[in-house]
């Protein structure tokens, strides 16, 4: 039932707790006493007296750190009485509360809290508990907890749906019941376009993306602030959105409802927005493979022929480097070897596959900007780019600019002062400068600039939960300074910098993760 370091950390006696064991006369009442101990600190209860609740495992544990014999349970468990007292005796010694109205009333607030951004059963169970052992205070019967995680649960569940649905305006509310009915000449529901989700990357699949991200913009949803809600809760509520029919969340109350669904049309448009970035990569990726293989195969087509220029290398370098040939003979002696209309074959030959459209795989990437142009411009026009660090934009941030500029006015070429900054050495011979760009080239080489820098994180996508800005993942400022104190408060954590170096020499980086883990972080309510 518990493994020998859960016993060692959590049943293993102290110095102090011998002293008081000491204090009984008779080795069963020894024993008894070390049991009820060690089973209080392992369950937050004391063990049960009618009949006495005895756990072996933890009855050898106890008898093996005292040297007496285990069987002494035996006897101590015939008489309630002495049970009952080293209860009391054992709750003094150890600073427990029993569950009264006053711990009833801090439970109930603590699991209110707790339920703002937990709505699972039993993450709330297993947070109330938790909270019990820290505060010292004996759990209940089981159902007694069951009964507060349900009513607490239920009241934050009304005070959320009602504060979401308070936010939702008239001309969303009636987008948000559009979306559960059928249209007339639709098979399905718009709630049930929107759950669908494309499963490979294509063209077209990074349209319909495309289209679910304008679909959700266009209701308006994405102007109703849920900052104030927990992520967790707000998956929560999408993913009963996800698994209920259009019908089954008709029947659900208005507010019930409505909150659901602007959890859901959030939920789902950061999802499609790291989905579109995904797609995106993978597109790319796919035309360079395309383009490499593309590049392998004409070279192997080409072996015969680079060979045959190779070896005619070879022949040209050993006449070059023989330094009995005098330099007035070392032209006649080179067309000798080879001939000057062979070497004028293999030179143009060479030429494609060291400056030509074999030079670089990019080429073929640029063959493919068709393909690549029937979805960047919508993809371009759905997502914010933005960039982590404060200041001037970004090379590729002004370059995409002016692509967007370009396309919404439908011009084919670029502005003189197009900027090419962004542009790798490796590839400036290709796309050009000045009034020699090439838009095709260009434009590819943005994307694949966008790219990198969306994976090197240098750039970050608005609304995005994988591709967000680092500032992002923290709590905002204003919001932080309004919980900081009960922050603090809750966890046990020094508020004052200074305190902090020595905190975690004494305490151990243990302690904080541990205090981090408990989510201690007050719930913003109205």
């Amino acid at each position: 039932m518990f493994s020998r370091q859960q016993l060692k950390r959590a049943a293993r006696l102290t110095d102090e707790d011998l002293v008081q064991i000491g204090k009984c006369r008779r080795p069963h009442n020894r024993l008894g006493f070390a049991y009820q101990v060690a089973f209080v600190r392992l369950f937050n209860r004391f063990p049960k007296q009618q009949p006495f609740e005895v756990l072996d495992e933890l009855v050898s544990f106890s008898a093996a750190q005292l040297g007496v014999d285990a069987g002494q349970i035996g006897l101590y468990r015939e008489r309630q009485q002495t049970i009952s007292e080293h209860q009391q005796t054992i709750a003094g010694y150890l600073g427990l509360r029993h569950f009264n109205d006053v711990e009833a009333a801090q439970l109930e607030r603590f699991v209110f809290e707790e339920s703002w951004h937990l709505e699972q059963t039993a993450a709330l169970k297993a947070q109330a508990a938790e909270f019990l052992k820290e505060q010292r205070i004996l759990e209940p019967a089981g159902f007694r907890i069951i009964r507060i995680v349900g009513e607490q649960r239920a009241r934050a569940r009304e005070h959320i749906f009602k504060r979401v649905a308070a936010e939702v305006p008239k001309h969303l509310a009636a987008k948000l019941d559009d979306l559960l009915m059928v249209g007339a000449d639709e098979n399905v529901s718009g709630l049930q376009a929107i759950k669908t989700n494309p499963s490979k990357p294509s063209v077209d699949a990074m349209l319909r993306l495309v289209g679910k991200l304008n679909a959700i913009e266009a209701t308006g949803v994405l102007g109703v602030d849920l900052s104030w809600l927990s992520g967790n809760y707000q998956r929560a509520l999408f993913h009963q959105v996800r698994k209920s029919s259009a019908a089954r969340l008709r029947e659900l109350a208005e507010p019930r409802r409505r909150a659901a669904l602007v959890c859901f049309l959030w939920q789902s448009y950061r999802d499609a927005v790291d989905q579109a970035v995904d797609m995106f990569d993978k597109l790319l990726v796919r035309a360079h493979t395309q383009a490499q293989n593309e590049l392998d195969q004409q070279l192997s087509h080409q072996r015969q022929t680079i060979q045959l220029s190779l070896a005619a290398l070879g022949s040209l370098s050993r006449i070059i480097l023989n330094d009995s040939i005098p330099d007035g003979e070392l032209r006649a002696r080179l067309f000798a070897e080879v001939p000057r209309e062979e070497l004028t074959a293999c030179t143009e030959e060479i030429g494609e596959w060291v400056t030509g459209k074999r030079s670089d795989p990019f080429h073929g990437i640029v063959r493919r900007h068709g393909t690549l142009r029937k979805f960047s411009p919508a993809f371009l026009n759905a997502l914010d780019f933005l960039q982590d660090a404060h200041g001037e934009p970004t090379a590729c941030l002004r370059a995409l600019e002016v692509l967007k500029e370009v396309n919404a006015d439908g011009r084919r070429k670029l502005p003189a002062n197009a900027p090419i900054d962004f542009v790798s050495q490796r590839l400036r011979p290709i796309v050009g400068d000045g009034d020699g760009i090439d838009r095709r080239a260009w434009e590819c080489a943005l994307l694949v600039k966008l790219r990198d820098e969306l994976k090197a994180g240098n750039l970050s996508v608005h609304y995005s939960k994988r591709f967000a800005r680092l500032d992002d993942f923290f709590i905002a400022d204003h919001r932080w300074q309004a919980m900081r104190e009960d922050f603090f408060h809750h966890s046990g954590l020094p508020s004052d910098p200074k305190q902090a170096a020595e905190y975690l020499t004494r305490a151990g980086w243990a302690t904080l993760m541990t205090a981090f883990s408990r989510r201690r972080l007050p719930t913003a309510m109205p």
